[in-house]
C-alpha cells in the first residue's frame, strides 16, 4: 500500500506508472510512425530499386547515409524494420511496467539514432531524447526513500528488522483461563490472582 507524499499529495508509484507509459507513447510513435511506412518502403525498394517518395520526399534514403557512402538498401531497410517492430515490442513492455521494457528502451536508443540520424528523420532523436528524460526521471522517483524513518547523515539506510520494532507482548493461547472470562461490575474484565 502506497502513502501520499506530503510535497504533492500523488502516490509515487502511480507517478512512475505515468511517466512510464508516457515513455511507452514515445516509444510507439517511433515505432508505428515511423515502422509503417518502412515496411512499404524496403517492399517498394525491393521490387523497383527506387527509394519510395511519400508527399514527394524520399522516405529513407537521400540522407547522410548516402552522404558516407551507405547507399540505400534492402538489408539497410529491414533492418530498420526490424529496430522499429523492436520499437514496437519495448513500448509494450513499458507499458506493462517490466523492467525489461527500461533496459530494452535504453540499449536500443544508439541503434534508434544511427538509423534515425542516417535517414535524416528529425522527429526520431526528439522522441528518443523524450523516452530517455521520462526513463531516468522513472527510475529516480523509483529509488527515493520512503518515508520511513530517516537515518542520520552519513549513516547508512538500514530496513527495520524484527529487533528494532517496539516489543509489544502476544497473548498466549496457554495463558488465558477456559471458559468466560470474568469481568467486574463496570464491564472490565478483572484478574484472578495466582
Amino acid at each position: 500500500m502506497t502513502t501520499p507524499t506530503p510535497d504533492t499529495g500523488h502516490d509515487q508509484p502511480t507517478r512512475k506508472l505515468t511517466r512510464t507509459r508516457w515513455a511507452a507513447i514515445c516509444t510507439w510513435t517511433a515505432g508505428f510512425g515511423f515502422g509503417s511506412p518502412a515496411i512499404y518502403s524496403t517492399w517498394h525498394f525491393a521490387t523497383t530499386d527506387t527509394v519510395w517518395k511519400l508527399f514527394g520526399l524520399p522516405t529513407y534514403g537521400d540522407g547522410p547515409f548516402e552522404h558516407l557512402g551507405i547507399h540505400t538498401s534492402t538489408p539497410l531497410l529491414a533492418g530498420f524494420v526490424a529496430v522499429c517492430a523492436t520499437e514496437a515490442l519495448t513500448g509494450m513492455l513499458l507499458w506493462s511496467n517490466r523492467p525489461a521494457g527500461r533496459r530494452l528502451a535504453l540499449g536500443l536508443l544508439p541503434v534508434e539514432l544511427a538509423y534515425w540520424i542516417g535517414f535524416a528523420l528529425p522527429v526520431g532523436p526528439l522522441l528518443g531524447l523524450a523516452r530517455t528524460a521520462l526513463l531516468t526521471r522513472t527510475r529516480q522517483v523509483a529509488t527515493q526513500p520512503d518515508d520511513g524513518p530517516q537515518q542520520p547523515a552519513g549513516q547508512p539506510i538500514r530496513p527495520p528488522t524484527e529487533r528494532s520494532q517496539p516489543y509489544t507482548p502476544r497473548p498466549s493461547i496457554a495463558s488465558s483461563p477456559p471458559g468466560p472470562v470474568p469481568k467486574d461490575t463496570a464491564g472490565r474484565p478483572t484478574t484472578t490472582p495466582s
